[in-house]
């Protein structure tokens, strides 16, 4: 007789004895090797994607060069309108530096031509002369002959005449001055035009070579997009390419499912066939099928689920586990360390027994039996080893009360924790620190709960990312069934290693004929 079979921690009878069935029994698809293919496909595409991005992003900004060129010819056209400006002025003040210059040189052989008659250069020595000279002439009048008053007046005649002489002289003399002072001013404006002019012309030359290496810019960047269009094309390509065999991943593990199924109903039917030995009829085989298939199935995803859980799965387990672990630890610090406790009162008599009355209290406070009654004992001190009564107090209880009313929250809020070394090992597994004072109980859950929120939305987004309706929904059911049944023995009610612990009850409370004695109040029973 074959032992009895056990499954989820249950006791089984023994089945009958089997007939081997002829078709071996079908093993479950790789669900763990198709997610990592998943993933990997997933990956390869969004990093495609952010490649096609990126060259898009490269590709518009090709626009500058052409803008610079534009920019530049306009330019070089305003200069070369403002090189042919400069060069007609000059033309203009060339054209009247020669016509002043020739009219100078006209007045320069009239000032020649008159010079050497004139015997003074200013009007007011001929005037005097000629007074003079009038002068003696009225006064020698009757007393010269013809001749010498003939002479004396062509003299004054040609002292007139040269006076007049004088004048052109002179005029032609300022108009000397005024052609070349201004033959002065066009030379200069001249000479500024011409330093406009070649500055414009190095301006011209400079935006030329602008121009030309903007447009071997350019055609080196219509070189560079071709090549960049042909790779997210190619690109576009690679994408259509994953996605196409994302789908097909899919579909082929889709198809693998389904071809499980039948195979294990197959499977279950022969082997439901052997257990009878051939003796139940079609409506036996038929209340029996969807029962054996779900069963054999359900073993299968058991096995699976074991060889799937990933590390994520078991970080939550941990972080489940370690939640709970400082839940019942801050209870039973703020419990232990809650100066009401060192207080008593007398009650009734208890209804619980001694061995209750320890298991509920913990140090520094211990029980004692005696004939009618229940004593509970606390220490003197932390270090000392001898037990007083709950009730007494030493020689220094009131001024150490007065000292304890004031210290009280600090002393339990400054009291290191000790932990196993399991603790500590998933602590350092998930990256954090374990609690050393009750008062980092709050801050160490917070952490924790906030990596089970940032582990659902992760497991979220990769659901809604992932294939939808890959399993069906019977197979999920009892995948997720199955899981929460093999984290808790239903044998030993022990929580497997890694596993979230269930919520573990507080301790029942005493009861007495008052009422429930709760262990943070102060009275005890005695």
């Amino acid at each position: 007789m074959a032992a009895p079979k056990k499954e989820l921690g249950l006791a089984v009878s023994a089945p009958p004895a089997l007939l081997p069935p002829s078709l071996p029994r079908p093993p479950p698809p790789d669900k763990h090797k198709f997610e990592k293919e998943l993933s990997e496909l997933t990956e390869q595409i969004e990093a495609k994607k952010a490649q096609q991005e990126s060259m898009s992003v490269l590709s518009d900004g090709s626009r500058g060069p052409s803008e610079q060129l534009l920019e530049t010819q306009a330019m070089m056209d305003g200069l070369e309108s403002e090189k042919k400006e400069i060069l007609s002025e000059i033309k203009v003040i060339e054209e009247r530096i020669r016509t002043l210059g020739s009219t100078f040189t006209k007045e320069r052989d009239k000032a020649n031509k008159i010079s050497p008659s004139l015997k003074y250069k200013s009007e007011e020595m001929y005037e005097e002369q000629i007074k003079k000279l009038e002068s003696q002439l009225e006064k020698t009048f009757t007393y010269l002959s013809t001749n010498d008053r003939r002479k004396l007046q062509q003299t004054i005649d040609t002292l007139k005449e040269a006076k007049i002489k004088l004048k052109d002289f002179l005029e032609s003399r300022k108009t000397m001055d005024e052609c070349r002072n201004e033959q002065d001013e066009l030379r200069k404006r001249k000479d500024s035009l011409f330093q406009k002019s070649k500055n414009c012309r190095e301006r011209v030359n400079s935006c030329r070579d602008d121009a030309d290496r903007l447009r071997k810019e350019i055609q080196e960047r219509k070189g560079q997009h071709k090549s960049r269009k042909a790779e997210q094309e190619a690109l576009s390509r690679e994408i259509s390419e994953l996605y196409q065999k994302r789908k097909k991943l899919n579909e082929d593990f889709r198809q693998k499912q389904n071809e499980y199924l039948a195979q294990m109903k197959a499977y279950s039917e022969e082997e439901g066939g052997a257990k009878r030995g051939g003796g139940g009829g079609k409506g036996g085989a038929s209340n029996n099928e969807k029962t054996m298939v779900e069963r054999d199935y359900h073993k299968q995803i058991k096995h699976s689920t074991r060889v799937e859980v990933t590390r994520r799965d078991e970080e939550v387990s941990i972080c489940l586990t370690l939640i709970n672990y400082l839940t019942r630890l801050s209870t039973t610090t703020n419990r232990a360390t809650s100066p009401s406790l060192l207080r008593t009162h007398q009650t009734h008599a208890p209804s619980a027994s001694p061995d209750e009355l320890r298991k509920v209290l913990s140090p520094p406070l211990r029980v004692s039996e005696g004939d009618d009654v229940v004593v509970i004992h606390r220490k003197r001190g932390e270090d000392e080893e001898e037990w007083i009564p709950a009730g007494s107090r030493d020689r220094n209880s009131r001024r150490k009360a007065r000292r304890r009313k004031s210290f009280s929250g600090q002393k339990t809020f400054s009291k290191s924790l000790q932990h196993n070394a399991t603790i500590f090992e998933q602590f350092n597994r998930l990256g954090l620190q374990p609690p050393i004072t009750p008062a980092d109980i709050n801050k160490v859950s917070d952490q924790l709960r906030g990596l089970l929120i940032k582990y659902e939305a992760g497991k979220e987004a990769e659901s809604e990312a992932g294939d939808s309706g890959i399993m069906s929904s019977t197979g999920i059911s009892e995948i997720s069934d199955f899981t929460h049944m093999n984290d808790i023995s239903l044998t030993s009610g022990e929580v497997t290693p890694n596993r979230p612990q269930p919520h573990s009850p507080s301790p029942p409370l005493l009861q007495n004929e008052s009422g429930p004695l709760d262990r943070s109040c102060d009275t005890i029973v005695n």
